[in-house]
């Protein structure tokens, strides 16, 4: 017996081998039989009250309009199936080594107490020995509010601390600890390392070309994130916004 054959059950209609067919090989056969079933039953009593030759009566009549609109979304209005293929993009497997470098960078970081995230702020604070959150940001192209979020796990792990500004009383000034700057050659030469593995086989031309076009990429990215924010800024909504701030 076919595994589309199944048992009739005592309290439903008998069904034919066109409402097995249909079940076993059709997703919209399925959804219309179970339709078709529901309608039949009428939901409003026990399927053991209707008789057995109500059944079949009116599963004639359904099998037909089983059938026929059965016919009409699998013939006369095809399904169209699209192909989506996210690895034949360049910007899938940007992502992906995005993702990829991010895990590698942050496993040899972690033995000196950095991360990934703690980059744009040791590079800058490399430079000068103390800036605010306000210039940070600005350093790292963030907002307010990430830089926030960063710098307090970074005061928290010990990596930055906090000092007075003594040009702003109510402002603070953010410089690396003794034990960071201490450490921060040799994570510097640990990055090398992990990018000199991730770029093997390619050569120098070939890693130069890479970084010109993820360069014009960038470009691209940051160019479309502006016009949106000034898109956003010129709308009804956000000068309304804007102008009942105190």
């Amino acid at each position: 017996m076919p595994a589309y054959a199944l048992e009739n059950r005592a309290d439903e209609p008998p069904k034919s081998h066109v409402c097995r067919l249909l079940q076993a090989k059709s997703h919209h056969g399925e959804r219309l039989i179970r339709m078709v079933q529901a309608r039949g039953s009428g939901r409003g009593g026990p399927p053991e009250r209707r008789s057995r030759a109500d059944f079949r009566s009116s599963h004639r009549v359904d099998v037909k309009c089983l059938l026929h609109r059965y016919r009409c979304i699998s013939n006369k209005v095809p399904m169209q199936r699209e192909l989506w293929d996210p690895e034949s993009t360049p910007a899938f497997w940007v992502h992906r080594a995005s993702r990829a470098l991010l895990r590698h960078f942050d496993a040899r970081l972690r033995p000196f107490g950095f991360a990934m995230s703690h980059l744009p702020v040791l590079r800058a604070l490399a430079v000068d020995r103390s800036m605010s959150q306000t210039e940070l940001a600005l350093a790292a192209r963030v907002e307010q509010p990430t830089m926030a979020e960063t710098l307090a796990r970074m005061v928290r792990d010990g990596v930055a601390q906090r000092e007075p500004n003594p040009n702003d009383g109510r402002g603070t000034l953010v410089s690396l600890t003794r034990r960071s700057r201490a450490r921060l050659p040799r994570a510097r030469a640990a990055l090398m390392e992990a990018n000199g593995e991730a770029m093997a086989g390619l050569t120098d031309a070939e890693q130069a070309l890479l970084r010109q076009l993820l360069g014009r990429v960038v470009v691209n990215l940051e160019r479309i994130s502006e016009k949106e924010q000034r898109t956003v800024e010129g709308s009804p909504v956000h000068a309304a916004t804007a102008g009942s701030r105190p």
